[in-house]
Formats: C-alpha cells, sequence, structure tokens
C-alpha cells in the first residue's frame, strides 16, 4: 500500500514536470520563431530575402499586406530571374545595400550577378521602391522599380 502511494504521487510529479517542461518548449519555440515586423528595415530585409534568396511565396506573404498584387513587379523580376538562370545555365544572386527611407517608402539597390561555374557572366543595378504601412505590424504594400540614384 505505502509503495503504491509513492508511484502514485512519483508518477502526478513526474506528469507535472513533463507538462511544465512541454510548455515551457513551447513558449520558447514561440519566442525564436516569432515573425519579426517591428522595423520596416527588418521587414524589408526579410521580404527581399524570401523572395530572391529562399524563393519562397508563402514566407514571403507573412511580410506583405493582405493584398499581394501591388508586388506583382516584384514576382515579375523573380519569374525572369528563374527563366534566366534556366535558358543561360546560370546561377542568378540577388544582394541589396543600405536603405534610404521616405515616410513610408524605402528605396534600395538590388544587384543581380549571373555566376556560372563560380564566374560573373554579368552584374547589374535596379533601384527599387518598397511602400510599407504598418498593419499588425510593418508590411510591404507594393513594390516597384524606379529610376534614379542609388542609395548609399
Amino acid at each position: 500500500m505505502r509503495w503504491r502511494r509513492v508511484a502514485v504521487i512519483g508518477g502526478v510529479v513526474a506528469l507535472a514536470a513533463s507538462a511544465s517542461a512541454v510548455g515551457w518548449g513551447l513558449l520558447a519555440y514561440n519566442e525564436v520563431t516569432r515573425v519579426d515586423r517591428s522595423d520596416p528595415q527588418v521587414v524589408t530585409d526579410q521580404f527581399l530575402r524570401a523572395v530572391f534568396v529562399r524563393k519562397d511565396h508563402p514566407g514571403a506573404a507573412l511580410y506583405t499586406c493582405s493584398d499581394q498584387s501591388q508586388d506583382d513587379d516584384v514576382w515579375a523580376l523573380r519569374s525572369e530571374l528563374d527563366r534566366r538562370e534556366s535558358e543561360f545555365k546560370v546561377t542568378v544572386i540577388v544582394s541589396w545595400g543600405a536603405y534610404d527611407r521616405e515616410g513610408n517608402d524605402l528605396r534600395t539597390s538590388l544587384t543581380i550577378t549571373a555566376n556560372r561555374d563560380g564566374v560573373e557572366q554579368s552584374s547589374s543595378e535596379q533601384v527599387w521602391r518598397f511602400h510599407l504601412v504598418e498593419e499588425d505590424g510593418w508590411r510591404v504594400c507594393g513594390a516597384d522599380r524606379v529610376e534614379g540614384t542609388v542609395p548609399t
């Protein structure tokens, strides 16, 4: 009888400890995977990384407004780069630099480089403007290529 009571108490303690560990684990996971929309530059950087580095449409959607049609120009560029990679058998790398902020708009220069076997085949720069809106955190709500100087 006494051993049974000790076993039950031990089981309850083990169950409570396990539940607590699971709770803390979920809380830690939530903190690590939280989408950071606190700053327009961070949001734009994560959006560009999702579009041009990871080629992840659902990932990019985490950083855009509900009406994503205003981002069509960026996706058209992504599609064009994919086509060129396939047609010319190159790897296209897109990078970007500093941001120039005017109100809710950020401008940056996209550097598009085509490589084959580790050798640069071509490189070009395009200036893009990203319009951001604070909608449950900052979100990209428009993107278009613009004429002008490259932000430094």
